[in-house]
Order: structure tokens, then C-alpha cells, then sequence
């Protein structure tokens, strides 16, 4: 029994050991927060909004966190008991904002930046860049390889079926799916 709790703590230990070289990156973490190996996070700025993660939660390896320091409104925010599974890719540039108890599957990128293109003189990569924020209201699961664009705001106790392209607004209590996502149903 002994040896059973010494190996629980040591597992602890592991995590607040790697959430003190996080809490330089981050803006700010919380309580029992666990960060995969081969996570990379880049947000830490005072001229933004940074990266929060309140307590209890979770990044799995290979997920990608970026904000843009030279921009006010950028950061993302990972709110209490939520978790981001791996291989995630998450551009906060324009602002991202994830609620309580939200779930997100594997392979899922949320880009709260979009190119334009109505010059046809100029190449698409010399033109503006247009920042929206992305709002996952709480109690949200988002299925695998979802992509959530620019703009965008998922209602609270949403359903988001794996592969789906979400490209317009999600009312509270729907589930969603496809390519682009429509609402199938309410929960």
C-alpha cells in the first residue's frame, strides 16, 4: 500500500515538476493541470491575453498552442476541467475561449485566423489577415479531426462529430456533423 501511494505521489510530483517550466510560458495555470511531453505552447506576452488553463485540466501530446504577442485580443483560454486530446492544433491569434467540462478529441485545429483574397493583383499571402475569436461554450465534446474556423461560437452542451468543418455558428444542445457541419438534432 505504501509503495502504491508513493508511486501515485511520484506521477504528481512529475506533473508539478513540468507545470513550473509551463507557468513561464503560460500566463497563468492552475491546480492539478497536466501537460503531455511534445507539447508545444508559445503565449506567454504582457501585451496579450496569453494562454490560461484553470484546474483540472489536461493537454495530450503533439497539441500546438500559439497566440501572437503583438496582438491585443490574442490568447486562449482553457477553462476549468476541460482537456485537449493530442496532436491538437490550436492558432489563438484572434482569440480562442474554451468552457468548463468541454472534451476535444484528437486532430482537432481551431483557427481563429482567416486569409483574404478579393485583390486578384496581389498574392493571397501579401493580403490581410482577418481575426475572429472562437467561443466553446461549456460542457462541449468535439469529436476528432474537427476544424473550427475564424468567427465561429459553439453553444453550450454541443455535440461536434468527428471530421466535421464547422464554418457557421452551433446553437446550445445540437449535435452537429459533416462537411460543412449542420445541425442533425438537439441533445
Amino acid at each position: 500500500m505504501l509503495i502504491n501511494k508513493l508511486i501515485l505521489r511520484l506521477y504528481h510530483l512529475k506533473y508539478e515538476i513540468k507545470n513550473i517550466f509551463y507557468n513561464l510560458k503560460l500566463k497563468k495555470i492552475g491546480k492539478r493541470v497536466k501537460i503531455d511531453n511534445v507539447t508545444f505552447i508559445n503565449g506567454n506576452s504582457r501585451s496579450n491575453k496569453g494562454i490560461i488553463l484553470e484546474d483540472d485540466c489536461f493537454i495530450k501530446r503533439e497539441t500546438v498552442l500559439i497566440t501572437d504577442k503583438s496582438r491585443k485580443n490574442s490568447g486562449i483560454i482553457l477553462k476549468k476541467r476541460s482537456g485537449i486530446n493530442m496532436n491538437c492544433y490550436f492558432g489563438g491569434e484572434g482569440g480562442i475561449e474554451i468552457g468548463e467540462n468541454t472534451q476535444i478529441g484528437p486532430h482537432v485545429c481551431m483557427l481563429s485566423t482567416n486569409h483574404t483574397f478579393s485583390n486578384k493583383k496581389k498574392p493571397i499571402r501579401d493580403q490581410p489577415l482577418v481575426y475572429k475569436k472562437i467561443i466553446i461554450e461549456n460542457d462541449v465534446w468535439i469529436g476528432a479531426n474537427v476544424t473550427i474556423l475564424a468567427g465561429i461560437k459553439i453553444g453550450k452542451g454541443s455535440v461536434i462529430g468527428a471530421g466535421a468543418l464547422v464554418n457557421k455558428d452551433i446553437p446550445e444542445y445540437s449535435i452537429a456533423v459533416g462537411v460543412p457541419a449542420k445541425v442533425i438534432k438537439k441533445r
